[in-house]
């Protein structure tokens, strides 16, 4: 069952993953906290390119990575082998679309 809140659907998932749709940008991470990777699962309506941003909570860029994606569903993971144990933002941008979602290392 989705929850609706204006344009955004949080998607309820399991226990250990979180998503969101906007517009037809569906994000996904499983598991979420995670210790060693996480999957980042997303689905496109058109060809973009994606660009995948991690934030620690000092604000820091802690992962750049970007890619071109053609429509349809797609998944990348994100190593937590640089990554102290704690909770980071996970910022995706495709088109003129940008999400931001929490995401937990732990040990």
């Amino acid at each position: 069952m989705a929850k609706s809140s204006s344009e955004k659907t949080y998607l309820e998932t399991p226990d250990s993953a979180e998503a969101i749709v906007i517009d037809g940008f569906q994000l996904t991470t499983y598991p979420n906290p995670f210790s060693e990777y996480t999957n980042v699962s997303f689905s496109l309506e058109n060809a973009s390119l994606v660009r995948f941003e991690v934030y620690n909570f000092s604000r820091q860029k802690v992962i750049s990575k970007a890619k071109e994606y053609p429509f349809g569903q797609h998944e990348m993971k994100i190593s937590a082998d640089h990554l102290k144990a704690g909770i980071y933002v996970l910022r995706v941008r495709a088109n003129d679309q940008v999400e931001m979602m929490k995401v937990i290392v732990q040990y």
